[in-house]
């Protein structure tokens, strides 16, 4: 029988309240019940047996704008399995940021736990602010050389569940912590809307650890091939001496994504451009994620690389 704790579940409500119930809805007056009767509430979920809970299915999923063109699924999950979700995943945090690429070698900006403190998953900082900061550092530092800006397309939307249970599995020990992974598994299947084995959810914070997670082994495999990279979320930048290095680099991160998770590149967003170029055109990278990314494509002169990898 495998149960949490009523501590572990007491964190995990202080980890939503810190982040929001989600980053796409209002909070459902349903979980305002809970919070108000929380001791009741929490005495109940502490008596259900993991191995044995159903998570309900998603209260709302909607199709939310990712770009003019682009859609992405956003999930409402069920009170219960929210406060479940993520009280598992606050108790595997650290060990899966220990697995990570240190915070201090500034190539991994999304969600580092360490230092975030009991209430939170993760800090604030370094977000996005810092990755585009690094990339502007790094092309100046690299400025006769190359660069390779690429998106994983549908990251979160495609990533198999049964991947991110090994890839979770693999930074733990505990047997109790390895339970929690295969509970993870479970859940994130019934958190799918037509019970597929792909995709966790859009919008719950709890989400975003496990991500990082599923992709500890794309980054280390790039550090295996000597490829200098920085990330945040879904976007890496690689930098090279040469076009023909960048063209290489640009194959491998393909390659690798789509061996280790059945993942590919966005066809309109791989591009590649001399590290100058990109120079010439940026003093400076305003504090916004979407806005960033788009001025760095928009703006990179040069040649422009189109990549399909397996169809």
């Amino acid at each position: 029988m495998l149960k949490l704790t009523e501590v572990e579940l007491e964190a995990g409500l202080d980890a939503i309240k810190h982040h929001g119930y989600s980053d796409f809805f209002p909070t459902p007056p349903e979980f305002d019940v809970v919070v108000k009767s929380w001791p009741g509430f929490k005495k109940y979920l502490a008596d259900l047996d993991l191995d044995e809970y159903k998570a309900y299915r998603p209260s709302l999923e909607l199709s939310a704008p990712k770009s003019v063109i682009n859609l992405r699924r956003v999930t409402l999950l069920h009170p219960f399995d929210l406060i479940v979700f993520t009280s598992i995943v606050k108790i595997l945090r650290d060990d899966i940021e220990a697995a990570r690429i240190e915070e201090s070698e500034n190539r991994v900006f999304s969600f580092r736990a360490k230092g975030a403190g009991t209430k939170a998953l993760y800090k604030g900082r370094p977000s996005h602010p810092e990755f585009a900061e690094e990339v502007l550092k790094r092309s100046k530092k690299n400025g006769k050389g190359w660069m390779v800006l690429a998106d994983i397309a549908d990251f979160y939307y495609r990533l198999y569940q049964h991947r991110v249970r090994n890839a979770v599995e693999a930074t733990v020990t505990a047997p109790r912590k390895i339970k929690l992974a295969g509970v993870l598994e479970r859940l994130l299947r019934r958190f799918s809307a037509d019970n597929v084995s792909f995709g966790i959810p859009i919008g719950p914070a709890a989400s975003r650890p496990l991500a990082e997670a599923a992709i500890i082994d794309v980054d280390n495999a790039l550090l295996s091939h000597n490829i200098n990279f920085i990330r945040y979320i879904d976007d890496y930048v690689i930098f090279t001496d040469s076009k023909e290095g960048a063209d290489w680099a640009v194959r491998q991160l393909g390659e690798i994504l789509y061996g280790n998770h059945g993942l590919t590149l966005q066809t309109a967003k791989t591009t590649v451009c001399e590290c100058s170029s990109y120079v010439a055109r940026h003093s400076s990278i305003k504090d916004d994620e979407t806005g960033s990314r788009e001025k760095i494509r928009r703006h990179c002169r040069g040649t422009f690389l189109r990549y399909r990898f397996h169809g």
